[in-house]
């Protein structure tokens, strides 16, 4: 029997709004397209603290555990590789926090707050899944629920 590490990709983002409930989207310098902030998961990382860490490299944002809630897992299989994203939500970044927002500039070209609508169609082109996953972390919000995805499509 082979022993193989599972999954093979594990990354924790997270949907932060603005007061106008607008969605923070981040474009890194490194791949095309736009993306929510956050990224992977560290060995012995748990998705929660790998969320933390990363808004915090990324854009100088400090939040606590309790402020972090969790909205969506999805899992995803291409091909041989098993991928595993989590998804948080956090409270509205107030006006002089959103002000006070320090991209990473080796890591981040730029950030802007986009209506929802514009969200998932920045994300589309460049990261399909994301879009749908975005849509349906978006309901889960609302409905105040986590929904579980496999391949960006709820499992019921």
């Amino acid at each position: 029997m082979t022993l193989r590490k599972w999954p093979r990709f594990a990354g924790a983002r997270a949907i932060l709004f603005n007061n106008r409930g607008h969605i923070l989207l981040v474009k890194p310098r490194r791949k095309a397209g736009w993306q929510l902030p956050g990224g992977s998961i560290e060995p012995q990382e748990s998705p929660l603290s790998a969320c933390k860490r990363e808004l915090n490299e990324e854009l100088g944002i400090r939040v606590h555990n309790h402020s972090l809630i969790l909205v969506c897992v999805d899992y995803e299989n291409v091909g041989t590789l098993d991928n595993l994203s989590f998804v948080f939500t956090h409270r509205s970044l107030s006006p002089l926090e959103t002000t006070r927002l320090r991209p990473l500039r080796k890591e981040i070209a730029c950030h802007t707050f986009v209506p929802m609508s514009r969200a998932q169609a920045l994300l589309a082109p460049n990261r399909p899944l994301w879009a749908k996953r975005l849509k349906h972390s978006l309901l889960a919000i609302k409905h105040h629920r986590t929904v579980y995805l496999e391949n960006g499509n709820p499992v019921r």
